[in-house]
């Protein structure tokens, strides 16, 4: 089930006229499932100094789109990797702390 709600952030930059770089962020929700970081998961973040955090499930890989940041329950991860299930069609996203 699909009971999760998470806000996908994609950030751009640009250079004002005084040439300063201002950030503007955009932001959609969608809903998702929560589940824990599989084990091989985890020691792919580890083998390179990261800690992968949480999955996410869509159940529709067309609700995301290719955004680097996704915020759950008021905190901001970064996305470290997403993968197609054949079988089922979900995307799942694991995110790293």
């Amino acid at each position: 089930m699909y009971t999760d709600v998470v806000t996908f952030l994609a950030i751009t930059e640009t250079v004002n006229g005084i040439g300063d770089t201002v950030e503007s962020i955009t932001r959609r929700e969608v809903f998702a499932r929560k589940q824990s970081v599989y084990m091989s998961e985890t020691y792919k973040a580890l083998a390179i100094g990261l800690e992968a955090k949480l999955t996410f499930v869509l159940a529709d890989p067309y609700d995301y789109e290719s955004e680097e940041y996704l915020e759950h329950e008021g905190t901001r991860y970064r996305i470290f990797r997403t993968f197609q299930n054949q079988k089922t069609g979900e995307l799942e996203i694991v995110v790293m702390g």
